[in-house]
């Protein structure tokens, strides 16, 4: 039987390793020029994009910590509400400062690549459709709170059904294959080459996340054999 300590780490060094290598490989990538050119509201393209880096780093770091610590503390209900919406706010605010930080740096480093509009407006389309259908499932069959990590503050959610409808019929990790496309877009439609390191940045720490954090609360919360037989592992 694991401790509290050994729960709260579960994984944590293979997370620790993996951002340590995708750090290294995005600065020594970020480093060559066609990823510094530009500047956008007097602010040159390196400061964008270490803004545009440092929102999901903070955001997936922090998450982690919150979410483990969640799981071994046990506070009465009004003050584990009062911490839900804290939470809620610090997730909902730096997962749309994503966005608004990669705008910019696309904006500011845009026409880097080589490439033209009857190429980079299909891709974009490409891209865009499944993630438009992934947030319209969430909006309506999964619902925000949920997708934000609601079970592993009220009880209530651990009892809920796994959702089977909208983009949740074909694929148990909607949200991390299709919705985090939406986030190459800017770098595609403005040609920044910034924005899209930025992004393919995101989509891959967003599974180590998954990986390393989230697999393993949902095999404490939901059972191993639910969790697994849910998300395929």
């Amino acid at each position: 039987m694991k401790n509290s300590t050994q729960r709260i780490l579960e994984r944590q060094g293979y997370h620790i390793a993996v951002l340590a290598v995708l750090v290294g490989l995005f600065w020594w990538t970020a480093g060559a020029e066609p990823f510094r050119g530009g500047a956008f509201l007097g602010i040159p393209t390196p400061t964008w994009l270490l803004v545009a880096f440092l929102v999901p780093t903070v955001h997936q770091v922090v998450l982690t910590v919150w979410w483990r610590t969640r799981l071994e503390r046990d506070t009465p209900k009004p003050a584990r509400r009062a911490e839900f919406i804290g939470y809620l706010v610090f997730f909902f605010v730096l997962f749309v400062g994503r966005m608004a930080t990669i705008v910019p740096l696309a904006i500011s480093n845009a026409g880097a690549i080589a490439v033209g509009p009857p190429v980079r407006v299909p891709v974009a389309v490409l891209f865009f459709v499944p993630s438009a259908y992934l947030f319209y499932s969430v909006f309506a069959y999964f619902g925000l709170v949920r997708a934000a990590g609601a079970d592993h503050f009220d009880p209530a959610y651990q009892t809920k059904p796994f959702v089977r409808r909208g983009i949740f019929r074909f694929t148990s990790n909607g949200m991390y294959t299709y919705g985090l496309l939406v986030l190459w877009i800017p770098g595609i439609v403005l040609a920044s080459p910034a924005a899209i390191l930025v992004a393919a940045f995101q989509h891959v720490y967003i599974w180590v996340h998954y990986f390393c954090t989230e697999l393993p609360d949902m095999r404490r919360i939901y059972g191993r054999a639910a969790a697994d037989a849910e998300h395929g592992a």
